[in-house]
């Protein structure tokens, strides 16, 4: 009798999961083709690019083409609510980014796709259905900027050496390799982005260890004549005072972490970056540190945004690779955490990392792009 009542709780537990399991896959196929609704709401709104004559000093041959009918699509996923996923509390301040880079790809020209809150695989299927549906062969190139929890994780290789990878956070506490991610847009899985840049951006943890910073002495400050791409005064370095309570980036969380073990940290570690030929990828912060986020938003995408969205920017007086060297800068030289009653969380500083295989320069010179929420 005993044994039948353990048997048939088995088979009920089997059952459930297969239910679960189609009620999962349902869900990511009615998603998908939400996805592909909305993309193709994109690809029949007007598409008019108010193109500024370039800079005559540039090499054609030393720039990307950015002549085609549409300047591409810009995806943004913004995992903010995570519920009761252990470990992971709300990523407050991250609808503000959102909404920032959402008004930064407009205004370099992109159309743009912003999802919220988002699983794991929905995340991969938002993606992959972006890399087949979309109209890249006609688009100048592609952008993606993610704002979600993040660590890292190691895997054994051999005897000696082991690999660190990036991982990225869905809403329900699973994860994406950030290499997987960029590797959907390469030219073997999206060849009608060969030849095109694609960029990513990243706000996201990538490890716990904290940022201490160096003192420097300035002797002989300087402004160039690029000095609008600096911070202003909405770009404080000053922390509000609840900042420790509920605006960094989950510091708190982070008692059950992907980080090696002791047999771990005393091999070689590998960290290739998730890079290939066009490809462009910038975190906010070093592998294995972590990433500052405010009430009002993140460091790195605050910054991000106030750099993009000037000028010389948007009316290609600036390359985009020297852009993103005055986002590192100012992040690094204008943010400061602010915390006096944690000692551990206190004067902490962050340098945004810049990785790429980019062959040509980039110059933005249109002003206009249409926008699409899922």
């Amino acid at each position: 009798m005993f044994g039948w009542f353990r048997g048939s709780k088995r088979k009920n537990e089997v059952d459930m999961n297969q239910v679960r399991k189609e009620r999962i896959a349902k869900d990511l196929e009615a998603f998908q083709k939400a996805v592909e609704v909305k993309l193709q709401e994109i690809l029949n709104a007007p598409c008019d690019l108010n193109i500024a004559p370039a800079p005559g000093s540039i090499n054609e041959e030393d720039r990307y083409t950015f002549t085609h009918p549409r300047r591409g699509l810009a995806v943004i996923i913004n995992n903010e609510k995570f519920g009761y996923v252990k470990n992971l509390g709300d990523r407050n301040g991250s609808s503000a980014d959102a909404h920032y880079l959402f008004n930064m790809f407009k205004l370099l020209g992109f159309q743009v796709l912003h999802a919220t809150n988002l699983t794991a695989q929905k995340m991969l299927v938002l993606l992959k259905t972006v890399a087949k549906n979309f109209d890249h062969q006609n688009s100048d190139c592609f952008a993606c900027s993610i704002l979600s929890h993040g660590d890292q994780i190691f895997s054994k290789k051999d005897v000696d050496t082991c690999q660190r990878k990036d991982i990225l956070y869905g809403v329900d506490g699973e994860t994406l390799p950030t290499e997987l991610i960029t590797e959907i847009f390469d030219d073997q899985h999206c060849q009608a982005l060969i030849g095109k840049p694609r960029l990513f951006f990243f706000q996201a943890c990538r490890g716990d260890t904290l940022d201490e910073g160096v003192d420097i002495t300035v002797l002989h400050p300087r402004l160039s004549d690029t000095r609008k791409l600096e911070s202003t005064e909405e770009s404080s370095s000053v922390d509000p005072p609840d900042f420790g309570t509920k605006n960094e980036d989950d510091m708190e969380a982070r008692a059950e972490r992907h980080v090696p073990s002791e047999f771990y940290l005393n091999q070689v570690v590998i960290d290739p970056a998730p890079l290939y030929k066009d490809c462009l990828v910038m975190y906010a912060t070093p592998p294995g540190y972590y990433a500052w986020r405010r009430g009002t938003g993140a460091w790195f995408i605050q910054s991000l945004c106030d750099v993009l969205t000037s000028d010389p920017v948007r009316f290609g007086k600036i390359d985009l690779q020297k852009a993103l060297v005055h986002v590192s800068r100012n992040v690094a030289y204008n943010y400061e955490s602010n915390m006096p009653e944690n000692k551990k969380f206190h004067a902490k500083k962050e340098s945004p990392v810049l990785y790429s295989m980019l062959v040509k320069d980039i110059y933005f010179n249109v002003t206009r792009g249409e926008a699409m929420n899922i």
